[in-house]
Protein backbone atom coordinates (compact mmCIF):
# COMPACT_ATOMS: atom_id res chain seq x y z
CA UNK A 1 0.00 0.00 0.00
CA UNK A 2 2.79 2.41 0.89
CA UNK A 3 4.62 1.58 -2.33
CA UNK A 4 1.46 2.41 -4.30
CA UNK A 5 1.03 5.76 -2.50
CA UNK A 6 4.69 6.58 -3.13
CA UNK A 7 4.33 5.85 -6.84
CA UNK A 8 1.23 8.05 -7.06
CA UNK A 9 3.03 10.87 -5.29
CA UNK A 10 6.03 10.64 -7.62
CA UNK A 11 3.73 10.56 -10.61
CA UNK A 12 1.97 13.75 -9.50
CA UNK A 13 5.28 15.40 -8.68
CA UNK A 14 6.67 14.61 -12.12
CA UNK A 15 3.49 15.93 -13.71
CA UNK A 16 3.80 19.22 -11.83
CA UNK A 17 7.48 19.55 -12.66
CA UNK A 18 6.69 19.24 -16.33
CA UNK A 19 4.49 22.30 -15.95
CA UNK A 20 1.20 20.79 -17.02
CA UNK A 21 -1.68 19.01 -15.37
CA UNK A 22 -5.07 17.72 -16.32
CA UNK A 23 -8.04 19.00 -14.36
CA UNK A 24 -10.06 16.06 -13.11
CA UNK A 25 -13.26 15.56 -15.02
CA UNK A 26 -12.68 18.42 -17.49
CA UNK A 27 -10.18 17.09 -19.99
CA UNK A 28 -8.65 20.57 -20.17
CA UNK A 29 -4.91 21.01 -20.10
CA UNK A 30 -3.75 23.72 -17.72
CA UNK A 31 -0.59 25.50 -18.81
CA UNK A 32 1.93 26.60 -16.21
CA UNK A 33 3.08 30.19 -15.69
CA UNK A 34 6.47 29.31 -17.20
CA UNK A 35 4.81 28.26 -20.44
CA UNK A 36 2.63 31.37 -20.53
CA UNK A 37 5.62 33.71 -20.30
CA UNK A 38 7.52 31.78 -22.94
CA UNK A 39 9.74 29.23 -21.20
CA UNK A 40 11.96 26.79 -23.02
CA UNK A 41 9.24 24.16 -23.20
CA UNK A 42 6.47 26.55 -24.18
CA UNK A 43 3.52 24.82 -25.78
CA UNK A 44 0.57 25.98 -27.82
CA UNK A 45 -2.61 26.96 -26.03
CA UNK A 46 -4.71 23.84 -25.44
CA UNK A 47 -7.72 23.15 -27.59
CA UNK A 48 -10.77 23.45 -25.38
CA UNK A 49 -14.15 22.09 -26.37
CA UNK A 50 -17.07 20.79 -24.38
CA UNK A 51 -20.09 18.71 -25.22
CA UNK A 52 -23.51 18.76 -23.59
CA UNK A 53 -23.18 22.08 -21.79
CA UNK A 54 -26.25 24.13 -20.94
CA UNK A 55 -26.92 26.93 -23.43
CA UNK A 56 -28.88 29.97 -22.27
CA UNK A 57 -31.36 31.90 -24.41
CA UNK A 58 -29.07 34.95 -24.60
CA UNK A 59 -26.74 33.07 -26.97
CA UNK A 60 -27.29 34.20 -30.58
CA UNK A 61 -24.32 32.42 -32.09
CA UNK A 62 -23.47 28.85 -33.04
CA UNK A 63 -21.12 27.31 -30.47
CA UNK A 64 -18.32 25.85 -32.54
CA UNK A 65 -14.92 24.34 -31.84
CA UNK A 66 -13.35 27.00 -34.06
CA UNK A 67 -14.67 29.78 -31.82
CA UNK A 68 -13.40 27.98 -28.71
CA UNK A 69 -9.95 27.64 -30.24
CA UNK A 70 -9.86 31.25 -31.40
CA UNK A 71 -10.75 32.63 -27.98
CA UNK A 72 -8.39 30.24 -26.18
CA UNK A 73 -5.49 31.35 -28.36
CA UNK A 74 -6.38 35.02 -27.87
CA UNK A 75 -6.60 34.84 -24.07
CA UNK A 76 -3.34 32.90 -23.82
CA UNK A 77 -1.70 35.47 -26.07
CA UNK A 78 -2.93 38.30 -23.84
CA UNK A 79 -1.68 36.52 -20.73
CA UNK A 80 1.70 35.84 -22.28
CA UNK A 81 2.14 39.46 -23.38
CA UNK A 82 1.14 40.78 -19.94
CA UNK A 83 3.48 38.37 -18.12
CA UNK A 84 6.37 39.33 -20.41
CA UNK A 85 5.83 43.03 -19.72
CA UNK A 86 5.82 42.35 -15.97
CA UNK A 87 9.25 40.76 -16.34
CA UNK A 88 10.64 43.45 -18.65
CA UNK A 89 9.37 46.34 -16.51
CA UNK A 90 9.66 45.24 -12.86
CA UNK A 91 8.11 47.60 -10.35
CA UNK A 92 6.04 49.41 -12.97
CA UNK A 93 2.26 49.22 -13.19
CA UNK A 94 1.32 47.30 -16.32
CA UNK A 95 -2.17 47.98 -17.72
CA UNK A 96 -4.39 44.92 -17.87
CA UNK A 97 -5.21 43.32 -21.17
CA UNK A 98 -8.56 42.05 -19.94
CA UNK A 99 -10.88 42.11 -16.95
CA UNK A 100 -13.41 39.49 -15.92
CA UNK A 101 -16.48 39.19 -13.75
CA UNK A 102 -19.88 40.80 -14.24
CA UNK A 103 -19.18 43.80 -12.01
CA UNK A 104 -15.77 44.58 -13.53
CA UNK A 105 -17.04 44.26 -17.09
CA UNK A 106 -20.04 46.48 -16.36
CA UNK A 107 -17.79 49.10 -14.71
CA UNK A 108 -15.58 49.36 -17.79
CA UNK A 109 -18.54 49.44 -20.18
CA UNK A 110 -20.24 52.19 -18.20
CA UNK A 111 -17.00 54.22 -18.11
CA UNK A 112 -16.66 53.99 -21.88
CA UNK A 113 -20.35 54.78 -22.41
CA UNK A 114 -20.09 57.90 -20.22
CA UNK A 115 -16.92 59.06 -22.01
CA UNK A 116 -18.50 58.64 -25.45
CA UNK A 117 -21.65 60.46 -24.38
CA UNK A 118 -19.69 63.39 -22.94
CA UNK A 119 -16.95 63.47 -25.60
CA UNK A 120 -14.26 62.63 -23.05
CA UNK A 121 -10.97 60.79 -23.72
CA UNK A 122 -11.53 57.04 -23.50
CA UNK A 123 -9.01 55.71 -21.01
CA UNK A 124 -10.95 52.50 -20.47
CA UNK A 125 -11.75 51.10 -23.85
CA UNK A 126 -13.48 47.72 -24.04
CA UNK A 127 -12.67 46.08 -27.36
CA UNK A 128 -14.78 42.92 -27.13
CA UNK A 129 -16.88 40.87 -24.74
CA UNK A 130 -16.39 37.13 -24.25
CA UNK A 131 -19.28 35.37 -22.52
CA UNK A 132 -19.86 31.81 -21.36
CA UNK A 133 -23.09 30.29 -22.72
CA UNK A 134 -24.01 28.61 -19.43
CA UNK A 135 -24.23 31.47 -16.89
CA UNK A 136 -26.60 30.52 -14.11
CA UNK A 137 -30.15 31.87 -14.34
CA UNK A 138 -31.14 34.35 -11.61
CA UNK A 139 -34.19 36.32 -12.72
CA UNK A 140 -35.12 38.15 -9.52
CA UNK A 141 -34.79 41.93 -9.30
CA UNK A 142 -31.11 42.83 -9.20
CA UNK A 143 -30.19 39.27 -10.23
CA UNK A 144 -27.59 38.17 -12.75
CA UNK A 145 -30.03 38.18 -15.65
CA UNK A 146 -30.78 41.89 -15.25
CA UNK A 147 -27.05 42.67 -15.39
CA UNK A 148 -26.57 40.44 -18.44
CA UNK A 149 -29.41 42.17 -20.26
CA UNK A 150 -27.84 45.57 -19.56
CA UNK A 151 -24.32 44.46 -20.54
CA UNK A 152 -25.38 42.88 -23.84
CA UNK A 153 -27.43 45.94 -24.74
CA UNK A 154 -24.53 48.30 -23.97
CA UNK A 155 -22.17 46.20 -26.09
CA UNK A 156 -24.53 46.34 -29.05
CA UNK A 157 -25.06 50.08 -28.57
CA UNK A 158 -21.28 50.53 -28.69
CA UNK A 159 -20.97 48.06 -31.61
CA UNK A 160 -18.63 45.82 -29.64
CA UNK A 161 -18.11 42.18 -30.67
CA UNK A 162 -19.81 39.65 -28.40
CA UNK A 163 -18.30 36.17 -28.48
CA UNK A 164 -20.00 33.16 -26.85
CA UNK A 165 -17.75 30.19 -26.19
CA UNK A 166 -16.45 27.50 -23.84
CA UNK A 167 -18.19 27.41 -20.42
CA UNK A 168 -17.85 29.29 -17.14
CA UNK A 169 -15.41 26.71 -15.82
CA UNK A 170 -13.23 26.55 -18.91
CA UNK A 171 -13.24 30.31 -19.42
CA UNK A 172 -11.93 30.52 -15.87
CA UNK A 173 -9.21 27.99 -16.61
CA UNK A 174 -7.79 29.85 -19.60
CA UNK A 175 -8.10 33.27 -17.94
CA UNK A 176 -6.68 32.43 -14.49
CA UNK A 177 -5.52 28.78 -14.44
CA UNK A 178 -6.99 28.47 -10.94
CA UNK A 179 -10.26 26.76 -11.72
CA UNK A 180 -12.30 29.89 -10.95
CA UNK A 181 -15.55 30.07 -12.90
CA UNK A 182 -15.88 33.19 -15.06
CA UNK A 183 -19.09 34.38 -16.67
CA UNK A 184 -17.79 37.36 -18.66
CA UNK A 185 -14.41 38.60 -19.86
CA UNK A 186 -13.83 42.00 -21.48
CA UNK A 187 -10.81 42.50 -23.72
CA UNK A 188 -9.27 45.91 -22.95
CA UNK A 189 -5.97 45.85 -24.87
CA UNK A 190 -4.61 43.47 -27.48
CA UNK A 191 -1.37 45.15 -28.54
CA UNK A 192 0.90 42.51 -30.04
CA UNK A 193 -2.04 40.13 -30.46
CA UNK A 194 -3.89 41.88 -33.29
CA UNK A 195 -4.00 38.78 -35.50
CA UNK A 196 -5.37 36.60 -32.71
CA UNK A 197 -8.02 39.19 -31.85
CA UNK A 198 -9.08 39.55 -35.48
CA UNK A 199 -9.25 35.78 -35.93
CA UNK A 200 -11.42 35.30 -32.81
CA UNK A 201 -13.85 38.06 -33.81
CA UNK A 202 -14.13 36.92 -37.43
CA UNK A 203 -14.71 33.29 -36.41
CA UNK A 204 -17.48 34.41 -34.03
CA UNK A 205 -19.05 36.51 -36.81
CA UNK A 206 -19.22 33.45 -39.05
CA UNK A 207 -20.78 31.40 -36.23
CA UNK A 208 -23.34 34.14 -35.56
CA UNK A 209 -24.34 34.28 -39.20
CA UNK A 210 -24.78 30.49 -39.15
CA UNK A 211 -27.06 30.81 -36.11
CA UNK A 212 -29.40 33.34 -37.71
CA UNK A 213 -29.48 31.53 -41.05
CA UNK A 214 -30.52 28.35 -39.21
CA UNK A 215 -33.23 30.21 -37.24
CA UNK A 216 -34.93 32.26 -39.93
CA UNK A 217 -38.30 30.81 -38.94
CA UNK A 218 -37.80 31.99 -35.32
CA UNK A 219 -37.13 35.66 -36.07
CA UNK A 220 -40.21 36.95 -34.24
CA UNK A 221 -39.45 34.78 -31.23
CA UNK A 222 -35.87 36.05 -31.16
CA UNK A 223 -37.04 39.66 -31.44
CA UNK A 224 -39.06 39.14 -28.26
CA UNK A 225 -35.96 37.92 -26.42
CA UNK A 226 -34.90 40.69 -24.03
CA UNK A 227 -31.25 39.63 -24.21
CA UNK A 228 -31.10 40.21 -27.98
CA UNK A 229 -32.30 43.81 -28.06
CA UNK A 230 -30.19 45.82 -30.48
CA UNK A 231 -29.01 42.89 -32.58
CA UNK A 232 -28.54 44.08 -36.19
CA UNK A 233 -29.72 40.67 -37.36
CA UNK A 234 -33.15 41.30 -35.84
CA UNK A 235 -33.74 44.79 -37.18
CA UNK A 236 -37.19 45.08 -38.85
CA UNK A 237 -37.14 43.94 -42.48
CA UNK A 238 -33.38 43.50 -42.26
CA UNK A 239 -31.42 40.83 -44.01
CA UNK A 240 -28.62 38.89 -42.40
CA UNK A 241 -25.53 41.16 -42.58
CA UNK A 242 -22.78 40.01 -44.92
Amino acid sequence: MRERERNEFLSKKTENENGTAMREGTGVQVVSAAEVVGGKEEKKAPVVAEKGKMVREYVDQSLTREVDIGVTNLVFGLRKQYARQKIEKPGKKIPKNYVFGIKEVLKHLEAKYWMIKNNKPQRRNVKALIAAPNIERIECEGGIDSFLEKIFRMCRDQKLPIIFCLSMGKLGLIAKSQGTKIALLAVIRYIGNEDLFKAAVETADVARKQFYEANVSRVEELRANRFLVGSPYLAPAAQVPT
